[in-house]
């Protein structure tokens, strides 16, 4: 593209007449003067040189004779001087501002020179005076480019001094990098310059080796970073290596406690103590952590987070805190009052499905089996009445799994009298504070809660005496039932609970 730009420049000047093209070389100079930017001066300068250059030629061959132009005259004045300038100017890429004198003038409206005057034609386009031209724009032209040069270089050295990171100095180095496209572009003749500028010019041939240096120093910068980073980062993790280990330590775990009391955390620090009571057998710690387990649980009940308080509570309720005991047993009824049939609550420990829930008492029904027991421990004949599974269910059983508290919550509860379905035997009615389901209740209730996957009893009895009907897996009911001395056979316990 470049190349046809300066193509169609050069046919176009060819057309205008000699002293036309000697006057636009010496417009292109007086341009060239005027300008600031060293790199658009020199590509006037060379412009203004090729011109006369041209000149030269034409006049030294005898293409043109001085003063007689009339033969060309009508041709070249269809020539177009302000497009053959236009082209030249979009070929240097000189913006339209550089067109204009310092006064705000287009440079081309100069004052009539006396390119009429045959004489001053004779004398400009003389092969001596076109020589003198043509030498003095060369000067120009080559000091011209040295400046180019020298600018460029002292601008990359400013880069390198003031580079700070290593990408500044790979910008740096990619500035002296493009110098050797300028200076094979920008080549330079000792004998037609200034010699001080000759030597300035020439002292800035290291560019190469200047943004080889930049680059290495640039990759030393980098493997200098990397390695802080890496240092740091094995300083950070060695540091963490050894506050885990500390954290692990009962010391460690104590103290942490003890801040955590001291800002009012108490459900944080009695599990830091309880870790170290526990992990490190901190017996030293028993009472500081029942202390403050103790003191997060009146807190949350205050607050009425009875989940919260129903958890924390529960260990100091098995303590015979009796104030303890009782909070704990009224945050289990309140997490439990507004709990809909088929949920799960949890109460003495264990999760339990709501039956029904009317909001004055809740029937539950455990969710994890009592393991095998015996329907009746010696293997005799019996009815849920008599059976050592009612007898261990409503005494033992509740001694051991209900605090104090959570005992008296408990309801008693009136069972109908039960007969087997064969009319072999049948279970006077009773009251209970635990019990298990009779075959009308399982059926009344099994949707309520999940499928069984173990046999468990019921207290319906069986076909024959000393049977007991059970549940199987899938919630199947056995009515014909199992030999009440077996201990193959789980336990689900239900309760009534007082909610008012």
């Amino acid at each position: 593209m470049a190349a046809k730009k300066r193509k169609k420049a050069e046919e176009q000047i060819k057309g205008m007449v000699p002293i036309r093209q000697y006057e636009l070389a010496l417009f292109y100079e007086d341009m060239a003067d005027k300008l600031q930017v060293e790199e658009y001066r020199s590509r006037y300068y060379a412009r203004a040189r090729d011109i006369i250059k041209l000149l030269i030629e034409m006049v030294k061959y005898g293409d043109t004779a001085s003063g007689e132009y009339a033969e060309e005259t009508e041709e070249t004045e269809t020539s177009d001087p302000d497009q053959a300038e236009e082209d030249m100017s979009d070929y240097f890429g000189m913006p339209e501002s550089f067109t204009d004198d310092e006064d705000g003038a287009d440079l081309d409206d100069d004052e009539d020179t006396g390119s009429e005057d045959p004489d001053y034609i004779a004398e400009v386009l003389s092969l001596k005076n076109l020589r003198a031209v043509r030498d003095r724009i060369r000067r120009k032209t080559y000091d011209s480019r040295a400046r180019t040069i020298i600018e460029a270089y002292e601008s990359a050295a400013a880069l390198r001094d003031s580079a700070a990171a290593a990408a500044e100095l790979r910008y740096a180095a990619e500035q002296f990098s493009d110098m050797e496209r300028l200076v094979r572009r920008k080549r330079l003749l000792e004998k037609y310059m200034d010699p001080v500028l000759f030597k300035q010019a020439s002292a800035c041939s290291d560019f190469m080796e200047q943004a080889e240096k930049l680059r290495k120093r640039a990759m030393k910068m980098e493997r200098r970073i990397r390695l802080r980073i890496f240092l740091i980062s094995a300083a950070a993790i060695i540091v963490l290596l050894i506050a885990f280990g500390f954290t692990k330590t009962s010391t460690y775990l104590k103290l942490k406690g003890d801040f955590e009391m001291a800002i009012g955390m108490e459900e944080k620090a009695w599990q830091a103590y309880g870790s170290a009571l526990k992990k490190h057998g901190r017996e030293d710690l028993r009472e500081t952590y029942d202390a403050a387990r103790r003191a997060a649980g009146i807190k949350a009940f205050r607050e009425e987070n009875w989940n919260a308080a129903r958890d924390t509570l529960r260990e100091i309720a098995q303590s015979d805190d009796t104030e303890a005991d009782e909070m704990y047993a009224e945050a289990e009824r309140n997490a439990i009052g507004g709990t809909a049939p088929g949920k799960t609550v949890h109460f003495a420990g264990t999760d339990w499905t709501v039956l029904e829930n009317d909001g004055t008492s809740a029937l539950l029904l455990r969710l994890e089996n009592i393991p095998e027991t015996a329907f009746s421990a010696d293997g005799k004949p019996c009815t849920w009445a008599d059976s050592s599974l009612r007898e261990y269910l409503n005494g033992r059983y509740i001694k051991e799994k209900f605090t104090p508290a959570e005992t008296a919550l408990l309801m008693e509860s009136e069972l109908d009298e039960e007969p087997s379905e064969t009319g072999s035997a049948v279970n006077p009615a009773t009251a209970d504070t635990v019990y298990i389901f009779s075959i009308g209740e399982f059926e009344k209730y099994k949707n309520s809660f999940p499928e069984w996957t173990k046999d468990t009893w019921l207290r319906t009895p069986g076909e024959y005496e000393g049977m007991e009907a059970f549940a199987g897996i899938g919630n199947t009911v056995m009515p014909n039932g199992y030999d009440v001395g077996t201990d193959a056979i789980r336990v689900k316990p239900v309760i009534k609970i007082n909610l008012s």
